[in-house]
């Protein structure tokens, strides 16, 4: 049961802090906004696993999941 503990917390680590950071140094996000690094790989990483050939909209549903309120527009 440890080895799920440290594998779940690791893919949060990944999917919020190093997210976050990874974002920053590469000027994905310039600014704090709604918007961050964690909410961008959640959005993408749980968008497309759910179905990998998601479109704009479907992503977007995605975002409002995990408490995001995004346009289409605004992940593209």
């Amino acid at each position: 049961m440890e080895l799920f503990s440290d594998v779940a917390t690791s893919r949060q680590d990944v999917l919020t802090t190093e997210a976050d950071a990874i974002a920053t140094e590469t000027d994905l996000v310039k600014r704090q906004r709604k918007f961050t690094g964690a909410t961008v790989a959640q959005t993408l990483v749980f968008g497309w696993l759910a179905n990998p050939d998601a479109t704009l909209d479907e992503l977007t549903q995605t975002a409002a999941a995990i408490g995001l309120n995004i346009s289409p527009q605004g992940l593209d």
